[in-house]
């Protein structure tokens, strides 16, 4: 270790030659470490420990693209699409309850390459294909009997036919949210 300016800390360069400057190291965080920083082929530990040691570092390789990296199934998430309605909707705070204001919401998720809503309608009875997501939520102040179903409606769009029942149950269960005067559902078309 070589000693800094201000005669408290201690720099300690450790050589990357042989194990390359393109991959990222760690090092183990120890009491007295104050930054780690990489510097061409060498790796700089700023800190309080006067003393030679050995460290506990980590390489993380940058890697070739691999078959581990590409996944064949397709990557979602539950976000919502960033745009002006969704922002607008945020700073306002207040939920208009029609039937444009429903399709945006669902039209949010970004799901419509695999699951297009068709519309919504209200049924006393009804075959559910769509299952709660939600189910560990359960509304202890409104009762279930004598709810009006909501039945959201969607055509399936996606190849992943397997897939298709989850996507409209997600989208299904953030609809319950929004609407809990009433047991929302889904049918595939």
């Amino acid at each position: 270790p070589v000693a800094c300016d201000d005669h408290e800390n201690y720099e300690h360069r450790i050589s990357l030659r042989e194990y390359g400057n393109e991959n990222a190291y760690l090092v183990e965080d120890k009491a007295g470490i104050q930054s780690v920083r990489q510097n061409k082929d060498f790796l700089l530990v700023t800190g309080t420990l006067p003393d030679t040691r050995t460290w506990n570092i980590t390489m993380i390789q940058k890697g070739e693209l691999k078959k581990i990296d590409r996944s064949s199934y397709p990557i979602m998430s539950n976000g919502r699409n960033d745009g002006f309605l969704e922002r607008f909707q945020k700073r306002n705070g207040q939920l208009i309850k029609t039937n444009g204001e429903l399709e945006r919401f669902i039209q949010g998720f970004g799901l419509d390459r695999y699951v297009e809503y068709q519309g919504c309608q209200l049924e006393e009875e009804g075959k559910e294909e769509t299952y709660s997501m939600n189910f560990f939520m359960v509304d202890e102040i409104r009762d279930r009997k004598g709810k009006r179903a909501l039945t959201l409606l969607f055509k399936p769009i996606g190849t992943e036919t397997w897939l298709l029942k989850d996507i409209a149950s997600f989208i299904v269960s953030e609809v319950q949210e929004l609407y809990p005067e009433y047991q929302c559902r889904g049918k595939l078309l």
